[in-house]
């Protein structure tokens, strides 16, 4: 449609040139302010890599600027590719060959789902509960505009409505930079201490999600065994990871005391988004502190976003501490710098096609883009996929999706929805389990 007229032809690319210098402009400016920031710390004998501190003030320009150079890197390495038209024309393809893929793929399952039946009633339940403490973390005023509170209340009293949990040790409803906001309480029914994590709702969660760069993480492939040729290093998102380590260092002390004065109380991690990214990597920190491993400690990732490579998502040690959730095309459980970069060059060389036939779309969509692979992150641990689920190997979720509702399975409300269906129909199978016995 695009090359049928010339008036829209010359606007997108008018659209496309002033994009260009944009980015252009935005990458100038940005330099002259770091570097006369630079300049200026220099002066009070202040280093440069002082200032890349996640504890300097100056941390939420750093990551702005960092933010702005990834997204620019992206762009400007599709441009020189192609045109804005093209890759416009290209993800229209890409939509096409996916919908047809999921239509196969949905002749192919059953109706109604069916489930593993390795999900028990009592995992779904430990569900419920983690994802309403992970809610929690969103605050009453959140809350009240999904429509969770049946009235107005306070963020503490909003935590005891949604949960049950009556004693918080630590509140923190405002974010910065690498420190989202979050909560710690204490839930003596399940003899349970509970770290919660909010997602993305200010500007700052924002730059914490696109410091999308991949930073060095040590881990191990088991911790049944304690040689150290177990370990296993790898990548990881550095903004969940500075977030982790921060709020590692800040919480430790409070939840190793309350531990301590609460024998046989075990810990519990969770978060939905940005929350659950850096809920997944504060746990795998935890799971290796030799206090932590004589305790049982669980994290669960809501809508989890991509944290980690490969060589660490599937290790057993992952598998044993962490749970990651995915609701069917939820696009935040697939984008990483490698996707996106994947998607967009896909995009350039369907949208220079010359065949309008889907099956060579189909082709040219599945294509592994090398170049890509080595920046993709994934999901972690064990990773269930709903609605029809399939416990599913993180590297499964190697490719966005395009679909229409990609960006709103991603919010809350369809994730409590779709548990509480998990949890209706696991329980009808255990029912009829008994009635056959």
């Amino acid at each position: 449609a695009l090359g049928q007229s010339s008036l829209p032809m010359k606007f997108v690319e008018y659209i496309e040139a002033t994009t260009m210098q944009a980015f252009h402009s935005s990458e100038i400016i940005w330099g002259c302010i770091l570097r006369q920031a630079d300049s200026l710390l220099g002066q009070y004998g202040i280093s440069h890599e002082e200032l890349l501190k996640i504890s300097h003030p100056g941390s939420a320009s750093t990551a702005m600027y960092r933010s702005a150079a990834v997204l620019t890197n992206l762009f400007r390495k599709a441009m020189h590719k192609g045109t804005i038209a093209e890759l416009i024309r290209g993800l229209k393809r890409i939509s096409a060959v996916h919908e047809m893929e999921r239509l196969e793929l949905d002749g192919s399952r059953e109706s109604p789902p069916t489930f593993d039946v390795s999900i028990t009633s009592r995992e779904v339940s430990v569900w419920e509960w983690g994802f309403n403490i992970a809610l929690s973390a969103c605050g009453a005023n959140a809350l009240n505009f999904m429509g969770f509170l049946p009235r107005s209340m306070s963020d503490g009293e909003a935590i005891t409505e949604m949960t049950g949990i009556e004693e918080t040790l630590i509140e923190s409803w405002s974010s910065d930079v690498y420190r989202p906001a979050h909560f710690v309480a204490l839930d003596h029914a399940r003899k349970c201490v509970v770290v919660s994590i909010r997602g993305t709702m200010e500007l700052r969660d924002l730059l914490t999600d696109l410091v999308c760069e991949q930073a060095d993480f040590s881990s191990i492939y088991s911790d049944d065994v304690t040689d150290s040729e177990d370990a296993v290093n790898g990548k990881v998102h550095e903004g969940f990871l500075k977030s982790a380590s921060l709020l590692s260092e800040e919480l430790k002390e409070t939840v190793k005391t309350t531990l301590e004065n609460n024998w046989g109380y075990s810990i519990f991690v969770c978060g939905h988004s940005l929350g659950a990214g850096v809920a997944t990597l504060l746990t795998l920190i935890w799971a290796r502190d030799p206090f932590f491993k004589q305790r049982s400690i669980r994290g669960i990732a809501y809508g989890a976003p991509c944290s980690v490579c490969p060589e660490l998502a599937s290790t057993p040690f992952t598998r044993k501490y962490i749970t990651s959730i995915v609701l069917d095309d939820d696009f935040v459980s697939r984008l990483s710098v490698g996707s996106v970069t994947e998607l967009w060059m896909k995009a350039i060389n369907l949208g220079q096609a010359k065949s309008d036939s889907v099956e060579d779309h189909q082709e040219i969509a599945n294509e592994i883009v090398e170049e890509a692979e080595n920046l993709k992150l994934y999901p972690s641990g064990n990773v269930y996929h709903l609605p029809h689920n399939s416990t599913r190997d993180p590297v499964s979720f190697s490719r966005i999706n395009i679909s229409r509702s990609m960006f709103l399975v991603h919010m809350p409300n369809r994730y409590h929805a779709e548990i509480l269906k998990v949890k209706k129909v696991v329980q009808e199978r255990n029912s009829q389990n008994i009635l056959w016995k």
